[in-house]
């Protein structure tokens, strides 16, 4: 299928057309639907959930890439299933700041140094269930399986806890 730009160079391998026929334009006609009732609080009691989680870490493997620490750590999500994540640090300085690279569909298959600061630490975490780290853990690995995994109950939804793991608190890292 042949996509109208940008998307032809956004989804070039799409078996359909995700934009549904709709430009910037007419999308902004379409007036959004009212959250449900409890959305704003229900985030907000996540957001404060997840700050009580000590997610554990834990070094399972190190090596070095371009003068930088890559390690891979095992740490406990929101409801403490062991996920898994690299974490990259500097060798010869402590680090200026920290950066958390999180990921879209498909998962993330290895860290980019390239959007890493020389004198920042980062963490590439995998959302549960996608590969490479996490393929099957805390999710289906199947990506229409994982969008739907706990969609009938807020709490135990998939990418709602997906997003809640983000939040995790830094004081524990490894």
């Amino acid at each position: 299928m042949t996509l109208p730009a940008p998307y032809d160079t956004w989804f070039p391998a799409a078996a359909f057309d995700a934009s549904y026929g709709h430009t910037l334009e007419t999308l902004r006609t379409i007036a959004p639907i009212a959250p449900p009732e409890g959305f704003a609080e229900r985030w907000m009691r996540w957001r404060d959930e997840a700050r009580q989680v000590d997610a554990a870490p834990v070094v399972l493997s190190v090596d070095s890439a371009e003068g930088r620490r890559v390690s891979v750590i095992e740490y406990s999500g929101v409801d403490g299933t062991r996920l898994r994540a690299w974490v990259v640090d500097p060798v010869s300085e402590v680090a200026r700041v920290g950066v958390v690279h999180s990921h879209g569909y498909g998962g993330r298959d290895a860290v980019d140094l390239a959007r890493v600061p020389d004198d920042a630490a980062a963490i590439f975490p995998v959302a549960r269930g996608l590969p490479t780290l996490n393929a099957g853990v805390g999710a289906p690995e199947l990506t229409a399986e994982h969008v739907l995994a706990g969609i009938d109950d807020p709490d135990r939804y998939s990418l709602g806890l997906c997003a809640r793991d983000l939040w995790l608190p830094t004081r524990s890292s490894p």
